[in-house]
């Protein structure tokens, strides 16, 4: 049977449906009363074929007593409790999924932050990171974990290149050793600077590939001012055994130096010094830089009138300074101040021989009063011994030949550049004696020096030595 209100399949005697609830009696009544006229109607005899032949008697039929219809009755079937159907729960709302996805990206993002807080705040796990960066030569790793002060020549590629000739450590096993098991008691009367306030010394015990015992190695961490994400302490290890503090670079007075190709720029330049034993003008120039990383570089030296010279230096606890003050003269001046002494050979014998005042020459000698009063000295004194007020002596000279030879000295006494000429004349004289009205002729050789030194963008005598012909 089938509901008719939802259509289920129900039992035939159902008196409710199933699914929906609704009576089915009307249905069973309307059920049974086709069942019952089935029933009536399959009692009615049918019909017989009455065709009579005529020759035949017809009998009388009997009549048939009616047989009174069946009376349509209802069975009572027990009322069905209806299985409650499950129904679909209502779909959650956009926005209340929303605030679900949001509360759990807040859980997240509060553990995140707390273990990276407590992560910055682990300073054994850093030194132990830089310990491992350093000894595997991955400079980056270690610049980044290190606090260094603000400087020109503090940068990572700096560090890499003053590293980039320290060999790296095969490590076999390392472990972190805690401070109470080496300073169990500080030393009486100091205080233990292995745990303050401020630093956290890490101490890391290794054995190198190789090597029969353990090594120690000491690493400072420092716990920065400012906090990691507003709440955590921040560390940074110590620069100390990276990093030199004052190094000097001292070199001649006007020369330009660079460090790994970067100049290193007058802001670094000093106050130079002095020799001590000259009172002549400051000869040298001293750049200091405040803080340089610990290790190899090129320094260059440049000049004008010199060779460039490139020199590789080690930086360590115990290298202070680099000092070059005997730049190497170029080729080409040389040369030409070989030229200057023979041009000044000739001037000098001429002034001499003319008997001219000094200041005829003092433009050939460094302008300073100790110089040019030396210098007039020399002058005379030879003038007055090669020839007399009176006109006996050196009266005329010609040269053959001149030859010059241009040397540069280790150092003048001032710690300037000086260069020495050497002349070597081939000459023809006339000489008046004072016994003889009689000028007589002579040739011969002398050699003559004069001494150069580069000041006031010139080069200047700032000496000579002076052979007499006789």
């Amino acid at each position: 049977m089938f509901c008719p209100n939802c259509g289920t399949k129900n039992e035939n005697d159902a008196a409710f449906c199933l699914n929906c609830g609704t009576s089915l009696a009307e249905e069973n009544i309307s059920t049974s009363t086709e069942q019952t006229k089935e029933v009536v109607d399959s009692t009615i005899p049918v019909a017989l074929d009455t065709t009579v032949d005529p020759a035949t008697p017809v009998s009388p039929v009997a009549p048939v007593a009616p047989v009174a219809p069946t009376e349509a009755f209802t069975t009572y079937t027990a009322p069905v409790t209806p299985t409650p159907q499950y129904k679909p729960r209502k779909p959650l709302s956009k926005k209340l999924i929303a605030i679900i996805a949001g509360a759990a990206v807040i859980v997240i993002a509060v553990s995140v932050f707390i273990v990276v807080g407590k992560k910055s705040a682990d300073y054994e796990t850093l030194a132990t990171k830089y310990f491992i960066a350093e000894q595997a030569g991955e400079w980056d790793k270690v610049f980044d974990s290190i606090d260094i002060p603000s400087g020109e020549f503090l940068t990572k590629d700096f560090l890499k290149k003053a590293q980039s000739k320290t060999a790296t450590k095969e490590i076999s096993n390392y472990s972190v050793n805690k401070k109470s098991d080496i300073y169990a008691s500080p030393i009486s009367g100091d205080k233990d600077l292995v745990d303050d306030a401020i630093s956290k010394d890490v101490y890391i015990d290794y054995r190198i590939k190789g090597e029969s015992s353990n090594r120690t190695d000491t690493i400072g961490a420092i716990k920065l001012k400012e906090k990691n994400l507003l709440f955590f302490d921040k560390y940074k290890i110590s620069s100390d055994d990276l990093v030199k503090t004052g190094f000097s670079i001292v070199v001649t007075k006007g020369a330009k130096v660079s460090l790994d190709g970067v100049e290193v720029s007058s802001k670094y330049l000093k106050d130079s010094a002095a020799a001590s034993s000259s009172s002549y003008t400051v000869s040298k120039d001293t750049y200091v830089i405040d803080y340089l990383f610990k290790g190899n570089y090129t320094i260059k030296v440049t000049q004008e009138n010199m060779e460039d010279n490139e020199t590789d230096v080690v930086v360590s606890s115990n290298d202070d300074s680099y000092t070059y003050t005997s730049p190497k003269l170029g080729t080409k001046i040389i040369s030409q101040l070989a030229t200057t002494g023979q041009d000044a050979m000739k001037t000098v014998f001429d002034s001499v021989i003319a008997r001219k005042d000094f200041s005829t020459l003092s433009s050939l000698f460094v302008n300073d009063t100790k110089i040019q009063s030396e210098a007039k000295s020399t002058y005379v004194y030879f003038m007055d011994g090669q020839i007399t007020t009176a006109g006996v002596g050196l009266t005329k000279i010609s040269w053959t030949s001149l030859t010059g030879t241009a040397a540069q000295k280790s150092s003048a006494s001032d710690g300037m550049t000086a260069v020495t000429v050497t002349v070597k004349g081939a000459y023809s004289a006339t000489l008046k004696s004072a016994y003889s009205t009689t000028p007589s002729d002579r040739t011969g050789t002398i050699t003559c020096y004069f001494y150069y030194r580069y000041q006031n963008a010139a080069w200047s005598l700032y000496d000579m030595d002076l052979s007499r012909i006789y």
